[in-house]
Protein backbone atom coordinates (compact mmCIF):
# COMPACT_ATOMS: atom_id res chain seq x y z
CA UNK A 1 0.00 0.00 0.00
CA UNK A 2 2.76 2.53 0.78
CA UNK A 3 3.33 2.26 -3.34
CA UNK A 4 0.35 4.40 -3.53
CA UNK A 5 1.39 8.03 -3.43
CA UNK A 6 -1.68 9.13 -1.70
CA UNK A 7 -1.54 6.34 1.02
CA UNK A 8 2.14 6.99 1.55
CA UNK A 9 1.40 10.67 1.90
CA UNK A 10 -1.02 10.24 4.19
CA UNK A 11 0.97 7.61 6.54
CA UNK A 12 3.93 10.13 6.29
CA UNK A 13 1.85 13.31 7.50
CA UNK A 14 0.50 11.00 10.33
CA UNK A 15 4.19 10.13 11.46
CA UNK A 16 5.39 13.31 10.93
CA UNK A 17 2.51 14.92 13.20
CA UNK A 18 3.09 12.20 16.05
CA UNK A 19 7.45 13.26 15.56
CA UNK A 20 6.06 16.70 16.06
CA UNK A 21 4.31 16.59 19.12
CA UNK A 22 6.90 14.47 20.83
CA UNK A 23 9.36 17.51 20.18
CA UNK A 24 6.94 19.82 20.96
CA UNK A 25 6.05 17.99 24.28
CA UNK A 26 9.67 16.72 25.15
CA UNK A 27 11.18 19.92 24.69
CA UNK A 28 8.71 21.67 27.07
CA UNK A 29 8.95 19.28 29.76
CA UNK A 30 12.90 19.44 28.99
CA UNK A 31 12.72 23.12 29.28
CA UNK A 32 11.29 22.06 32.76
CA UNK A 33 14.18 19.88 33.77
CA UNK A 34 17.08 22.37 33.04
CA UNK A 35 18.48 25.32 34.56
CA UNK A 36 16.66 28.30 32.95
CA UNK A 37 19.88 29.71 31.12
CA UNK A 38 20.12 26.66 29.90
CA UNK A 39 16.46 26.13 28.40
CA UNK A 40 16.88 28.06 25.18
CA UNK A 41 18.78 25.69 23.72
CA UNK A 42 15.58 23.51 24.12
CA UNK A 43 13.67 26.05 21.81
CA UNK A 44 14.57 25.15 18.31
CA UNK A 45 13.16 21.91 18.75
CA UNK A 46 10.52 23.33 19.96
CA UNK A 47 10.09 25.53 17.45
CA UNK A 48 11.16 22.31 14.70
CA UNK A 49 8.46 20.24 16.66
CA UNK A 50 5.52 23.30 16.21
CA UNK A 51 6.81 23.83 12.92
CA UNK A 52 6.04 19.99 11.78
CA UNK A 53 2.30 19.74 13.43
CA UNK A 54 1.48 22.66 11.64
CA UNK A 55 2.43 21.51 8.46
CA UNK A 56 1.53 17.86 8.59
CA UNK A 57 -1.97 19.23 10.88
CA UNK A 58 -2.84 20.98 7.90
CA UNK A 59 -2.10 18.53 5.30
CA UNK A 60 -4.35 16.07 7.72
CA UNK A 61 -7.21 18.58 7.49
CA UNK A 62 -7.38 18.76 3.63
CA UNK A 63 -6.96 15.01 2.88
CA UNK A 64 -7.75 12.67 6.16
CA UNK A 65 -11.37 13.15 7.45
CA UNK A 66 -14.01 10.44 7.49
CA UNK A 67 -16.42 12.75 5.41
CA UNK A 68 -16.04 14.31 2.36
CA UNK A 69 -16.41 17.81 3.70
CA UNK A 70 -14.33 18.69 6.59
CA UNK A 71 -16.55 19.16 9.48
CA UNK A 72 -16.53 22.92 10.01
CA UNK A 73 -19.08 24.42 12.01
CA UNK A 74 -20.16 26.12 9.24
CA UNK A 75 -20.79 22.85 6.61
CA UNK A 76 -22.67 21.04 9.47
CA UNK A 77 -25.89 21.66 8.09
CA UNK A 78 -24.84 20.12 5.26
CA UNK A 79 -23.63 16.81 6.90
CA UNK A 80 -26.33 16.42 9.60
CA UNK A 81 -27.34 13.00 7.39
CA UNK A 82 -23.73 11.55 8.64
CA UNK A 83 -23.67 9.46 11.84
CA UNK A 84 -20.95 11.18 14.38
CA UNK A 85 -20.68 14.33 12.73
CA UNK A 86 -21.55 16.27 15.95
CA UNK A 87 -19.01 14.57 18.13
CA UNK A 88 -16.74 14.59 15.19
CA UNK A 89 -16.71 18.41 14.96
CA UNK A 90 -17.01 19.15 18.65
CA UNK A 91 -13.53 16.87 19.29
CA UNK A 92 -12.01 18.62 15.88
CA UNK A 93 -12.93 22.55 17.54
CA UNK A 94 -11.47 21.46 21.00
CA UNK A 95 -8.57 19.77 19.39
CA UNK A 96 -7.99 22.91 16.90
CA UNK A 97 -8.63 25.43 20.19
CA UNK A 98 -6.46 24.00 22.28
CA UNK A 99 -3.70 23.10 19.59
CA UNK A 100 -3.97 27.17 18.89
CA UNK A 101 -3.59 28.03 23.28
CA UNK A 102 -0.57 25.74 22.27
CA UNK A 103 1.23 27.90 20.03
CA UNK A 104 0.25 31.12 22.06
CA UNK A 105 2.12 29.19 25.10
CA UNK A 106 5.18 28.30 22.87
CA UNK A 107 5.07 31.92 21.91
CA UNK A 108 5.03 33.00 25.38
CA UNK A 109 7.57 30.41 27.09
CA UNK A 110 10.12 31.72 24.26
CA UNK A 111 9.32 35.55 24.86
CA UNK A 112 10.02 34.17 28.91
CA UNK A 113 12.95 32.19 28.36
CA UNK A 114 14.57 34.90 25.81
CA UNK A 115 13.79 37.42 27.57
CA UNK A 116 14.97 38.54 31.12
CA UNK A 117 17.80 36.01 32.89
CA UNK A 118 18.05 35.25 36.45
CA UNK A 119 15.02 34.81 39.01
CA UNK A 120 12.70 36.94 36.75
CA UNK A 121 13.01 34.30 33.98
CA UNK A 122 12.81 31.09 36.19
CA UNK A 123 8.46 32.24 37.26
CA UNK A 124 7.20 33.16 33.89
CA UNK A 125 9.23 30.61 32.13
CA UNK A 126 8.01 27.63 34.62
CA UNK A 127 4.44 28.98 34.58
CA UNK A 128 4.47 28.36 30.49
CA UNK A 129 6.13 25.61 30.73
CA UNK A 130 3.82 24.19 32.83
CA UNK A 131 1.11 25.59 30.62
CA UNK A 132 2.38 23.69 27.82
CA UNK A 133 2.90 20.89 29.77
CA UNK A 134 -0.45 20.38 30.89
CA UNK A 135 -2.57 22.02 27.26
CA UNK A 136 0.03 18.70 25.72
CA UNK A 137 -1.35 16.37 27.98
CA UNK A 138 -5.29 17.60 27.36
CA UNK A 139 -4.22 17.82 23.51
CA UNK A 140 -3.49 14.31 23.38
CA UNK A 141 -6.15 12.97 25.59
CA UNK A 142 -8.53 15.15 23.26
CA UNK A 143 -6.87 14.11 20.18
CA UNK A 144 -7.16 9.98 21.06
CA UNK A 145 -11.02 10.43 21.65
CA UNK A 146 -11.09 12.26 18.25
CA UNK A 147 -8.95 9.09 16.52
CA UNK A 148 -11.76 7.15 18.55
CA UNK A 149 -14.64 8.83 16.76
CA UNK A 150 -13.04 8.48 13.60
CA UNK A 151 -12.54 5.07 13.64
CA UNK A 152 -16.44 4.77 14.76
CA UNK A 153 -17.37 6.71 11.53
CA UNK A 154 -15.11 4.77 9.33
CA UNK A 155 -16.78 1.16 10.70
CA UNK A 156 -19.91 3.01 10.60
CA UNK A 157 -19.85 3.99 7.54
Amino acid sequence: LLALPRVAGDASARFGHLIGFALWLGGTAAMLATAPDDARRVLPFLWLGMALQVVTGAYQMLTWTPFTLVPYHSLLSLMEHFRFVFPYTLLLTAKLGLAGLSLLGTVGLTLASRGATGSHSTGWGRRFGWLNFALGLVLAYVAVALLLVHEGIDHAL
